[in-house]
């Protein structure tokens, strides 16, 4: 029953898919099936069979994330991060609540251990498949936690594993179009260098040579380098100090 209630759940949610609240409101949207929803899997949860099935879980917190009250999700979230050690999605999926109530420790940790996880999928069968989305979503979420701690060098060197991790084959794959999905993941090191004020690196980077393909790299690798004219740049005082602020 618990396995049919978050099917129906999940059918409920995609009737307004990522808008079951309204964001200026706090309420449910309109025409949403969002409390109905919500009631199918507090019901569920309420029963232990419910607390540890692996579908109600992830629809709760997909649910509460986008509430106003996220962190009413976050028992449900620690009931799902150890619950499939080898599903490298359900071991992110809590870090969706961590990264909404300033838990960036636990979204670095849990994405690592997400990584770790989605790692064995890899070895097993490839990166030439629709998954790699899932797994450039574990390191773009680690990277976001770091770069909230102040932890340039797991905010970089995850950047550069995310990017490895998103072969151009994969991307040149029309239908479906890859690039569409998965393109926008391989400039992220372009925030961190920003964040952390690592202003020769963006200078010194070099844009894709394919340009059509990498077009949102193109754009955010522009805009790191807009935003090192802007500051300092322009200012021949300004180098090489403003490199750390």
């Amino acid at each position: 029953m618990n396995t049919v209630a978050a099917l129906f759940a999940e059918a409920l949610m995609n009737l307004t898919p990522w808008a079951p609240w309204d964001q200026a409101t706090g309420q449910p949207a309109e025409g949403a099936a969002t409390l109905e929803a919500k009631a199918v899997l507090e019901r569920a949860l309420a029963t232990d069979r419910g607390r540890s099935h692996p579908g109600i879980l992830p629809m709760y917190i997909h649910l509460m994330e986008m509430s106003p009250r996220p962190e009413d999700a976050l028992a449900s979230g620690d009931l799902l991060r150890d619950l499939v050690p080898d599903a490298g999605h359900l071991r992110h999926m809590p870090t969706h609540l961590d990264v909404l109530c300033g838990d960036y420790r636990r979204v670095v940790s849990a994405n690592t251990a997400a990584i770790a996880a989605d790692e064995k999928f890899r070895a097993r069968c490839g990166a030439m498949n629709f998954y790699t989305l899932y797994r450039a979503h574990n390191y773009h979420f680690k990277i976001y936690g770091a770069m909230f701690l102040g932890q340039a060098r797991t905010a970089l060197e995850t950047a550069d594993q995310l990017a490895a991790a998103i072969p151009e084959e994969l991307l040149r794959v029309e239908n479906p179009p890859m690039a569409d999905w998965l393109e926008g993941f391989v400039p992220m090191k372009m925030h961190a260098l920003i964040r952390f004020g690592r202003w020769p690196d963006i200078i010194a980077a070099r844009l894709p040579r394919d340009q059509g393909l990498y077009c949102v790299t193109t754009a955010m690798m522009h805009y790191a380098k807009g935003v090192w004219h802007g500051g300092c740049g322009r200012r021949a005082h300004c180098m090489p100090d403003c490199a750390h602020g």
